[in-house]
């Protein structure tokens, strides 16, 4: 379908988008959720506002890095508000530029952001290895927000037991290998080989690399009488 044509939200607008994210963390809990997670990567709102490449407000939401931040930071505000602090988890990947968001200083605008929202006493940060070796994002996150790390992107099993035991965060996330192991968990106990996912069935109908991955088995299963 054709794209509508962008404009840029007035101040009263964005305003009340902050609260549409608050109202979100409400109807998720009272769906059951255990809480909630903001994401400002991938070129979702949060990043729009917070990186310097796409962010030409004038406004208290736009010019340096603190005003760029103000909406993710206000967005997490209400949420902590709406559900409590330990409810709420940010998501970040400093020096992304998917969905062609940039910045200038990709460092140092998101360590604006990590230390406004360290005031907040949320449930973690979710931090993305950085796309470039110059960048360290999970020493960026342990300095400027502190422990609550969750850490996120290309980790295998054994060094993902390494960064938990160098306690580089709290814990680890999976996404491609969850992808292509329904019994991950399992797997990882049990120190099994691990299946890679189809990059090619990504956001494709059906059922392939959606259920079609299976669980893993040692040895084929035997016939008995």
């Amino acid at each position: 379908q054709p794209y509508d044509m962008p404009r840029a939200l007035s101040t009263a607008e964005v305003r009340a988008v902050v609260q549409e994210y608050a109202q979100a963390a409400r109807n998720a809990r009272e769906a059951g959720f255990d809480g909630v997670e903001l994401h400002g990567t991938s070129g979702y709102l949060p990043m729009q506002f917070l990186s310097s490449g796409t962010n030409v407000r004038t406004d208290e939401y736009g010019g340096n890095a603190a005003g760029r931040a103000r909406f993710a930071f206000e967005c997490l505000r209400e949420m902590a508000a709406a559900i409590g602090a330990g409810r709420v988890g940010l998501r970040l990947n400093p020096g992304n530029t998917y969905n062609d968001t940039s910045d200038e200083d990709s460092a140092a605008t998101h360590a604006e952001l990590m230390r406004q929202a360290a005031t907040l006493d949320l449930a973690y940060l979710h931090v993305m290895r950085a796309p470039t070796p110059q960048l360290d994002a999970f020493a960026l996150a342990r300095q400027h927000f502190g422990p609550r790390l969750i850490l996120n992107d290309g980790f295998e099993p054994d060094n993902a037991e390494a960064a938990l035991q160098d306690y580089a965060g709290a814990a680890l996330s999976f996404a491609r290998h969850f992808i292509g192991n329904p019994d991950l968990v399992e797997r990882l106990r049990a120190g099994q080989p691990l299946s890679r996912f189809d990059r090619k069935t990504l956001y494709t109908p059906g059922a392939a690399g959606y259920t079609s991955y299976a669980r893993y088995s040692a040895a084929p299963a035997t016939a008995t009488a």
